[in-house]
């Protein structure tokens, strides 16, 4: 049997080879390790950038583990305390450092070698981030021993660009994770994440400033398979903030679907490259059970790759980076008038 506790779409404002999403929204503390690998001392708290905000105290933070990949470009807007150095974001090789950015005493942001506290340094931006002010960051880097490159921005203006460097601390060429915070960090608060890797073609660059703006089912279509664990109304059971463990859906049926509306952005014009829907999602025993994360859009039905849920409710996320009813860009009535559900595979 396949449960659901929660769905929601975000609507972002630029793609590229798009891996993952956070508003920080739709979520609280007790949920952080549902949708990252790891966390240690970080919190989700109100007085974000465009809602609630991901707070890295001193000493704390956050890994979202993903596969090995030779580039990562991450953005996040981004407050910092100003009490001193900070780490911002590692990409390590497993649980190595790679390759870390840092903010240090002087609002300035150096490229290091390794750890942010006692790597090398092998870069610092001449341009100076704020304190307690929302700056939109956004780091490029590829790992290599000679080749490897990096580079910097805040609010859309290139600070620091790295050619020609060793960018590698493992034997590997790679990193599999990002961590936001580390030891040694001071408090810093982050909110509209986008991880892309390299891997996307004509959408392997800079994302630039966006803001994510999450929706919540409103009302049921008229393909409401799975069974609710009470009342009748299906959206009803996967709209709460955050998920509950008590309001789900589930079904143990292959081929049934559940799909939803979901309430409007409240924008009267936007661009948007790209809607992501994330489901809250476990299985009831051990076995084979597989899902699909599915988006109706005009006339069409499409269905994600399948999914291997486990016993333990964690969050998934499908990135649909066109309209599958036009194989183009998402406008933003398409989105608004799109529904979003899950399908029981096996």
């Amino acid at each position: 049997m396949l449960y659901m506790t929660g769905l929601y779409q975000q609507l972002e404002g630029n793609k590229m080879a798009l891996r993952f999403v956070d508003s920080f929204d739709l979520y609280d503390t007790a949920s952080l390790d549902k949708k990252y690998t790891l966390t240690y001392g970080a919190t989700i708290s109100t007085g974000g950038r465009t809602g609630n905000r991901l707070v890295i105290g001193a000493d704390a933070n956050a890994i979202k583990t993903l596969d090995a990949q030779s580039t990562w470009i991450v953005g996040f807007a981004y407050k910092w305390s100003g009490d001193g150095w900070s780490s911002m974001c590692q990409l390590s090789d497993v649980s190595s450092a790679q390759i870390a950015l840092r903010v240090n005493a002087d609002g300035s942001i150096s490229v290091c070698r390794g750890i942010a506290q006692s790597g090398t340094v092998i870069g610092t931006s001449s341009l100076a981030i704020s304190e307690n002010i929302w700056h939109y960051i956004e780091w490029k880097s590829t790992i290599n021993n000679s080749t490897g490159t990096s580079e910097v921005r805040i609010d859309n203006i290139s600070v620091l660009s790295l050619t020609a460097q060793d960018t590698q601390s493992t034997a590997n060429a790679t990193a599999n994770s990002i961590k936001f915070g580390a030891d040694y960090s001071k408090a810093a608060d982050y909110d509209d994440l986008v991880i892309c890797d390299g891997a996307g073609g004509s959408f392997d660059d800079f994302v630039g400033d966006v803001t994510i703006k999450a929706c919540m089912p409103d009302a049921d279509s008229a393909t409401v398979d799975w069974t609710p664990s009470t009342g009748s109304d299906h959206y009803a059971l996967v709209d709460e903030v955050p998920p509950s463990a008590t309001d789900y859906v589930s079904s143990g049926t292959a081929d049934q679907i559940d799909e939803y509306s979901f309430a409007n952005t409240g924008y009267t014009s936007a661009t948007v490259k790209a809607v992501v829907v994330s489901v809250v999602a476990s299985k009831s025993d051990a076995g084979v059970r597989t899902m699909a994360i599915m988006a109706h859009s005009g006339a069409t039905d499409s269905a994600g790759d399948e999914i291997s849920p486990s016993t333990s409710a964690l969050y998934y996320q499908r990135m649909l980076t066109t309209d599958p009813n036009t194989s183009a860009a998402w406008s933003l009535s398409a989105a608004e008038t799109a529904e979003f559900g899950v399908k029981v595979v096996s």
